[in-house]
């Protein structure tokens, strides 16, 4: 066994998988191989009660979709990388009566935008190899919704509490983030999942207070984004009077 894989339950709880093949006694690469498929109308996999509705595909909403599970399925474990599919697409649909042709899900945002993944990751170089998932650092990081694409946040972190990547999906509230170094700096910045960009947290840089719990400010705007820490020293002492 060289390889472990996901798929078929698709919603934002599903996640999680990856997290427990990462944490097994002698864990193998894992990712994400059936999540979220654009334009996918029935997002949930057989045998479900229920399911989530997947959205019109090439809209914003389907672009967000699958987003939540390219960025949550990463920082979950999935550190092997993504599977993108689409409607259209993985039955390659050419025939009239197919309600989506595969051409046309081929022009669909959500297939160009998986690329900024790799900016992501590998924004700290080599060092995403040393990332361990643990959503739990991000604070709050559920809801009760556990069928759906929203409101959810994700978290990995490398062991020597230097680096933090995260992901907030749309509708997560202004969080904090725990377990940093105490009382100390970390140059902070966006990542902008739909372009590919990077922009300043504040001022460029938060702090992490004497329990190591960072207070993030608001997000830039209402939708997804991402988040980078990166470790720069400890915090100025407090002048004295």
């Amino acid at each position: 066994m060289t390889l472990h894989q996901t798929g078929n339950m698709r919603e934002h709880v599903n996640y999680w998988y990856l997290t427990e093949i990462f944490n097994q006694k002698q864990p193998r690469p894992a990712l994400n191989g059936e999540p979220y498929y654009a334009g996918y109308k029935d997002a949930r996999g057989p045998g479900a009660a229920n399911y989530t509705r997947g959205a019109a595909g090439g809209t914003e909403r389907d672009d967000q979709f699958a987003r939540s599970g390219l960025y949550g399925s990463f920082l979950s474990g999935g550190f092997a990388g993504h599977v993108y599919g689409a409607e259209g697409i993985w039955g390659a649909d050419i025939e009239p009566t197919a309600p989506t042709k595969m051409w046309d899900a081929f022009q669909w945002t959500s297939g160009a935008q998986m690329q900024y993944l790799r900016t992501f990751a590998f924004s700290i170089g080599r060092r995403y190899q040393d990332l361990v998932p643990l959503a739990d650092l991000v604070l709050p990081h559920q809801t009760h919704d556990t069928l759906s694409y929203e409101g959810w946040a994700y978290c990995a972190r490398t062991d020597d509490k230097t680096i933090f990547l995260a992901y907030f999906e749309k509708g997560c509230p202004r969080s904090q983030i725990r377990g940093a170094r105490l009382n100390s700096r970390y140059d902070a910045q966006w990542f902008d999942p739909h372009h590919g960009t990077w922009s300043a947290v504040g001022g460029g840089t938060v702090h992490a207070n004497k329990i190591g719990i960072i207070e993030l400010p608001d997000f830039p705007g209402d939708t997804d984004w991402g988040l980078k820490l990166v470790y720069a020293g400890p915090a100025s002492p407090e002048p004295t009077h």
